[in-house]
C-alpha cells in the first residue's frame, strides 16, 4: 500500500478515502434498488457488501410507532431512576409509587395502540 497522506494517518477511523470501480447500467440500477431497500445510501451498502460480506439494513420505526416508542424510553428511564435508589439503599416513597403507577397506565396504554385498542378506556387488560 502506499504511504497515506498526514491527514489520512492521523485519522485512521474517518473516511477519508475513495474507493472507485466501473459497472454497468444494469449493475448501477440493482445497486440503488438494494440500497433504497435497506434504506441506506449507495455508499453505506456498498461499503458493508465489501467489507462485511453482508448488509445491515437501518432500522427503521414505523411512523406509527414512533410517538409509542419515545414514550417507552421516558419510562424506562423513570423505572431506571427508582431502581438506582433502591439499589443504593433508599425507600420508596409515595411520590415513587406515584410514578409507577403512572407507567403502569402508560404501559397499558401503548400495548392497546401497538394492538389497535386505542379507545378502550382502561387500556389492555390481561
Amino acid at each position: 500500500m502506499n504511504a497515506l497522506p498526514p491527514h489520512v494517518a492521523e485519522n485512521r477511523n474517518s473516511r477519508l478515502l475513495t474507493v472507485s470501480t466501473k459497472v454497468s447500467l444494469a449493475d448501477l440500477s440493482a445497486l440503488e434498488e438494494k440500497a433504497s431497500q435497506a434504506g441506506l445510501t449507495m455508499s453505506s451498502y456498498v461499503r458493508q457488501a465489501a467489507v462485511a460480506g453482508q448488509v445491515q439494513p437501518r432500522t427503521v420505526i414505523p411512523e406509527i410507532n414512533r410517538q409509542d416508542w419515545g414514550e417507552l424510553g421516558r419510562l424506562a428511564n423513570n423505572i431506571n431512576q427508582i431502581a438506582i435508589r433502591v439499589n443504593q439503599g433508599g425507600t420508596i416513597g409515595a411520590s415513587d409509587y406515584a410514578v409507577l403507577a403512572e407507567i403502569c397506565r402508560h404501559l397499558g396504554q401503548i400495548r392497546a395502540a401497538i394492538l389497535g385498542l386505542e379507545g378502550h378506556p382502561h387500556g389492555l387488560q390481561n
